[in-house]
């Protein structure tokens, strides 16, 4: 019966250089295949977009997004929208669009990312995707402001009126007073404690306006901010205009590839080793 005869240190490098042509057209195929690949796979360019929810005005008089930035974020890496997209632009809606997304941490935006092999093409994706998105929120938004927006309109201007008549008559007291005590302060022999006190009464008077000042401006930022959601508004916000930029497609493409050579080298080392195996022991 023959025993089995196991390969020494020298037999490996003998088994390499007989196998080397096995091992080289190996590498060199698996590299132009994994390279060809890689190329037709991965697109060129990248659309980025930079976008976040729109705002309306809540039931208790807050200032509110119409959606959480991770709720729009799922909406959009759903691929709800890619079917409507698609018919919108004729394009094949049995190709993925290759839409990614990107929610930066402790931010309120969303950044879009299409990688696509037509800039052109690629920015039209993205300006319809944010198209789609703002249609399907406006209706939403119109609605809820529609129903709030006259409640508190209205009651700003409510307490504007009135914080207006108390600056007139505030302001009367002021005019009065301070001529009342320019007629004291002419007396020959005039209460020195009355003059004291109505200063006092006085300065009391204007500090009192000056607080209505400061409301009534107030009160007219928070109607000019409430006059720019409902006018302004907008159910999507583009922060950052849609950009082409490179995918960096040549450096993935060449990390494939590199990959695609390590790999066809190990396997055609243990080729060489198993075949060399066989033959030594078919000839004992």
């Amino acid at each position: 019966m023959e025993s089995y005869v196991y390969m020494k240190g020298s037999d490996y490098i003998k088994a390499i250089i007989h196998s080397k042509l096995l091992i080289l057209v190996l590498v060199i195929a698996s590299v132009v295949v994994v390279g060809v690949m890689s190329y037709l796979k991965i697109p060129p360019y990248k659309v980025s977009v930079l976008i976040k929810p729109g705002s309306f005005l809540s039931d208790n008089g807050l200032i509110t997004p119409l959606v959480t930035p991770g709720g729009l974020e799922r909406l959009i890496s759903d691929g709800i929208f890619d079917r409507s997209v698609c018919q919108s632009l004729k394009l094949d809606p049995q190709k993925p669009l290759e839409i990614r997304t990107i929610l930066p941490q402790g931010t309120d935006v969303v950044l879009v990312i299409h990688e696509t092999r037509d800039p052109v093409m690629g920015l039209k994706v993205v300006n319809a995707l944010i198209g789609q998105l703002a249609s399907f929120y406006e209706k939403e938004r119109q609605e809820k402001l529609q129903t709030v927006q006259s409640k508190y309109m209205d009651s700003i201007k409510k307490q504007t009126s009135q914080a207006d008549l108390e600056s007139m008559k505030k302001l009367n007291e002021i005019g009065r007073l301070k001529s009342d005590l320019t007629k004291m302060k002419r007396e020959p022999k005039g209460d020195d404690l009355a003059v004291k006190n109505m200063a006092a009464n006085l300065s009391e008077k204007q500090k009192e306006y000056r607080k209505l000042d400061q409301e009534k401006l107030l009160l007219k930022k928070q109607f000019d901010a409430l006059t720019k959601i409902i006018h302004e508004g907008k159910s999507i916000q583009v922060i950052q205009e849609p950009m082409v930029v490179p995918s960096g497609y040549k450096i993935r493409i060449a990390q494939n590839m590199l990959s695609a050579a390590v790999i066809s080298l190990v396997i055609g080392l243990l080729l060489s080793f198993i075949l060399y195996d066989l033959r030594m022991n078919r000839k004992s």
